[in-house]
């Protein structure tokens, strides 16, 4: 292998790990799907609501609502050609987990699945010849890092986990530079900021929503008018509050059917912030969302400080090529 500088090492590396996971993670996904139906599935006549065929930008999908009385509604991204807006078809899903759906006369393997598998092959050649090459390499880089005398101008009596803080502080910083201020200030500092402002966006309404419910919640009766499901669980569930209002929630358990009676909490000066009583009001998007932003955060206030440090510095100084 050429000599890279770490930094391009790990990115690639990561990239190509990050592909190989991606394409596992559909292809399993679409086999446990089907195995999933075989042994439990149920079937049932639904109404294609929407057709959206795959563009150069976003993927395909079929919408669907089942016509069991249920009102549920799902998306699925396989479909057999022909059909239409306002079709009926049969359609086999999981009653855990309605987003779990196949619609009869789908083919096992159509051209994504081929696609998604062809990937998978290609990028897991390319990890199978790029990890035995990059890890010893990087490992190599590390060690010698590690044991790497302190600069002369460092105080002996310097703990290990101030002169590690600093290690990390000039190795960003030498990195920073390396990249130059453009790439430096986007990597370091906008990216961490981006990432920062998206998760607080979205975790911020999502505080006040949870604060409302505790502090001013009122338990009542409402009525479930419908829900969205995708592969992976429940998305909205739309329900009628007794003053005629509707509140879409989007973590409750169990499957709930249109016409069922549940108790919820809401907000009475709010009434479309609500969530089932005794249900988690947070879920995996929440908590997701939610470390981002502290992520975001930390990176912020750590890497920004030292990327900036070394962009400004002098450049007659000499780089630290002990930096990893």
């Amino acid at each position: 292998m050429r000599r890279r500088s770490t930094e391009s090492i790990v990115g690639v590396l990561l990239l190509v790990l990050a592909l190989l996971a991606g394409s596992v993670w559909i292809s399993a996904e679409h086999l446990r799907t089907h195995a999933v139906l075989a042994s439990r599935g149920v079937q049932a006549s639904a109404a294609i609501e929407e057709v959206r065929h795959p563009g150069y930008r976003e993927l395909g999908y079929v919408r669907l609502r089942l016509l069991d009385g249920s009102s549920i509604r799902t998306e699925v991204s396989h479909w057999p050609a022909g059909i239409a807006v306002d079709d009926v078809v049969q359609v086999s899903y999981d009653p855990g987990n309605p987003g779990r759906a196949v619609i009869h006369g789908t083919p096992p393997v159509d051209s994504t699945v081929v696609a998604t598998v062809v990937a998978m092959v290609l990028v897991g050649a390319l990890t199978a010849w790029y990890v035995p090459v990059a890890v010893p390499v990087l490992g190599e880089r590390l060690g010698l890092w590690l044991r790497t005398r302190p600069r002369p101008d460092e105080p002996r009596a310097r703990r290990p986990l101030q002169r590690a803080a600093r290690r990390i502080w000039v190795g960003v910083g030498d990195v920073a530079r390396r990249q130059g201020a453009g790439r430096g200030l986007v990597f370091f500092v906008l990216l961490p900021l981006l990432v920062t402002g998206l998760g607080a966006a979205a975790t911020v309404p999502a505080v006040q929503r949870l604060v409302a419910l505790e502090t001013r919640g009122t338990t009542s009766e409402a009525v479930v008018v419908g829900s969205a499901w995708g592969s992976t669980g429940g998305l909205v569930l739309t329900v009628e509050l007794a003053d005629g209002s509707r509140a879409t929630i989007w973590n409750w358990d169990g499957v709930p059917r249109a016409g069922d009676v549940v108790d919820v909490v809401h907000d009475p000066a709010a009434p479309g912030i609500a969530a089932i009583a005794g249900a988690r009001i947070w879920g995996a998007t929440e908590w997701t969302l939610a470390g981002l932003a502290l992520l975001g955060t930390l990176t912020s206030v750590t890497l920004a400080p030292a990327a900036i440090a070394g962009i400004v510095r002098r450049r007659g100084d000499p780089v630290d090529d002990r930096a990893p």
